[in-house]
């Protein structure tokens, strides 16, 4: 599956061959979480929805707490990409209570830079910073870079938002 999601990003064979295992099978919900991958890459937000959806099912009957708060959060972005800000705005928030409760503080930053993009697509600004926030103190000091990158550029978006609100004849967009 991995060799496809990188050599090969586009509706394949293996596709109808995953969906039609069974669903008890030990490797589905896995393969369905990287078959949604494969969609992403083509930006087909559908489809991947569809797979999410169903790899959340298999995780919860699987009763693997963290992936299921895993694939919640992927699905927030899923969603987020369809323009279904308040579907995707409840699925992070139930990750993020998983993560909370499994004492993951990554999980937790990653859904808060989660639900700060969705937030942030859904024009709800001064949630959107304060999840930022909390993304940023959860975060080790030192590690984690990336995700603290990304998390400071989202303060920096949520920044141009803003001032386009208060002088949109001043900013060029």
């Amino acid at each position: 599956m991995g060799h496809l999601y990188w050599h090969k990003p586009q509706l394949v064979v293996p596709g109808s061959r995953i969906e039609g295992l069974p669903d008890d099978h030990p490797s589905k919900a896995r393969c369905l979480d990287t078959l949604s991958l494969l969609f992403d890459v083509t930006g087909n937000d559908t489809e991947r929805k569809r797979l999410l959806i169903h790899a959340l099912k298999l995780w919860r009957e699987q009763e693997n707490d963290s992936q299921v708060a895993r694939t919640l959060r992927t699905l927030s972005d899923a969603n987020r990409m369809l323009g279904r800000y308040k579907e995707g705005i409840q699925q992070v928030k139930e990750a993020l209570e998983t993560y909370e409760r499994l004492n993951d503080r990554l999980g937790q930053a990653r859904c808060l830079d989660c639900l700060a993009r969705v937030l942030l697509d859904d024009k709800q600004l001064d949630a959107a910073e304060e999840a930022v926030f909390r993304a940023i103190n959860l975060l080790p000091n030192g590690g984690q870079q990336f995700l603290a990158s990304q998390c400071h550029r989202l303060l920096g978006d949520n920044t141009t938002r803003r001032a386009r609100q208060r002088w949109p004849s001043n900013i060029s967009k």
